[in-house]
């Protein structure tokens, strides 16, 4: 549903939905189901599994995601125990990530995940950020030259931005191709340049134009908002 969040609401769904994102693409690689689905924020605290599981207090998840370390909610694990520390491992493994000085195709496809859940939270619940892509078209996809697409996104039931499901068969109204990977990489951690890199080729966009502009907006909107990982 397309509502919008508080602001302690938003960031605390950002940081559990890029948590999410990171998680999907490290148990797709390991051909095992993902133990995050977050749930709504509610009463000052978010689940990160949607059984259960984990649970933050916004400013504690505030604070796992920025330092790499957090208690939840001790409760969490009388409930659910077992989920309880398939997720505190699962936790452990996408904090690993931000640490790799060079990270592999799928390392650098799950922080980029990571950090494009975010911005998608945003997209459907940041009031600004709606205004902006609202009534738009058509996909965007997101490349490495030579190594092949990290991630699609693009709006679906009623107006939602979501990650779509790479076999579609569907041509993408605008391409950004990163240079290598490396750039990739530093572009899921929110450091290139929008306005210089396209001009030095860092990468190269091809199709409906604005349409990567506004998403690239409201991507800035959420890096500003949010903590980044430590690497």
């Amino acid at each position: 549903m397309m509502i919008e969040l508080e602001k302690k609401e938003l960031k605390a769904w950002a940081l559990a939905r890029s948590i999410f994102g990171a998680n999907q693409i490290i148990c797709e690689d390991a051909g095992r189901p993902n133990c995050f689905a977050p749930r709504t924020p509610f009463q000052n605290s978010i689940f990160l599994s949607s059984h259960g599981g984990l649970e933050f207090s916004y400013d504690s998840l505030e604070k796992l995601v920025g330092k790499g370390f957090s208690l939840p909610r001790m409760k969490s694990f009388f409930r659910s125990p077992i989920l309880c520390f398939r997720s505190v491992f699962a936790l452990l493994r996408i904090n690993n990530l931000y640490g790799e000085t060079e990270p592999s195709f799928h390392q650098v496809q799950a922080i980029f995940r990571a950090s494009v859940e975010a911005t998608l939270a945003y997209a459907n619940h940041h009031a600004e950020a709606r205004g902006i892509l609202m009534g738009e078209r058509g996909s965007i996809s997101f490349v490495i030259k030579e190594l092949g697409e990290l991630i699609r996104v693009g709006p679906r039931r009623g107006g939602l931005w979501e990650v779509l499901d790479a076999s579609v068969d569907e041509k993408p109204a605008v391409i950004l191709c990163f240079q290598n990977l490396q750039i990739a990489y530093f572009s899921a951690l929110g450091q290139t340049n929008h306005l210089t890199d396209p001009v030095t080729g860092k990468f190269v966009l091809a199709g409906r134009i604005p349409l990567i502009e506004k998403f690239g907006f409201v991507s800035r909107l959420a890096f500003n908002d949010l903590p980044m990982p430590k690497r």
